[in-house]
């Protein structure tokens, strides 16, 4: 017994290992082999706008990367064929939410006064004031040029809400910036939207 104890001791006050001789070293922690990529909050904010529009629940869109969201990012992987990480991965990511085009046309709708205070997409309230538009793919945040095909009356804009509605609306404009492209009709004009983003820059 005495001699237990004092092998013990010698043990402690040399800092030699009490485990077993054959334990290994424990090596580097791994890394994972699918890393995050490099998203904003507003690219994050789309893709979980995207996930809701396929019928997944991401939770709040609010631009985190939180579990529903990564449970949710997995239940698209598994349907679409993809490994099943729960990464927002780059191929995931421009699957799930492909960059709009830089230049699109179509009818260029506006909303007046009647919509003012309504809690926008983004996060904002809505005012007919602001020079604002919704539209359903250019991320939120986004700054757009609209042309007016007719009299090429131009405006600078910033997305910050979803629509429109009707499918063969292409942007609904706040009134201060319809009243900038001297839209009247509650139909809507043709009109050209161009992406005001460095990518998109010639």
């Amino acid at each position: 017994m005495p001699i237990l104890v004092a092998t013990l001791i010698l043990c402690l006050l040399c800092g030699w290992p009490l485990g077993s001789a054959t334990s290994q070293p424990r090596g580097p922690r791994e890394l994972p082999t699918t890393q995050e990529p490099s998203l904003t909050p507003d690219e994050i904010k789309q893709a979980q706008e995207s996930l809701k529009t396929e019928g997944f629940s991401p939770g709040s869109i609010d631009g985190r990367l939180g579990p529903r969201t990564r449970q949710a990012v997995r239940a698209y992987q598994a349907r679409e064929g993809l490994p099943q990480t729960g990464v927002l991965d780059a191929a995931t990511f421009t699957r799930l939410a492909p960059r709009a085009p830089c230049v699109q046309e179509g009818l260029a709708s506006w909303y007046g006064h009647a919509w003012d205070g309504r809690k926008t997409a983004s996060g904002d309230r809505l005012s007919a004031d602001a020079l604002t538009a919704s539209h359903r793919t250019i991320p939120l945040g986004t700054k757009v040029r609209v042309t007016h095909l007719q009299t090429q009356h131009q405006v600078e804009v910033t997305i910050n809400d979803r629509g429109p509605k009707p499918k063969e609306n292409l942007i609904d404009l706040s009134q201060a910036a319809a009243e900038r492209l001297g839209l009247k009709k509650r139909g809507g004009s043709q009109g050209r939207v161009e992406v005001l983003a460095p990518a998109c820059q010639r």
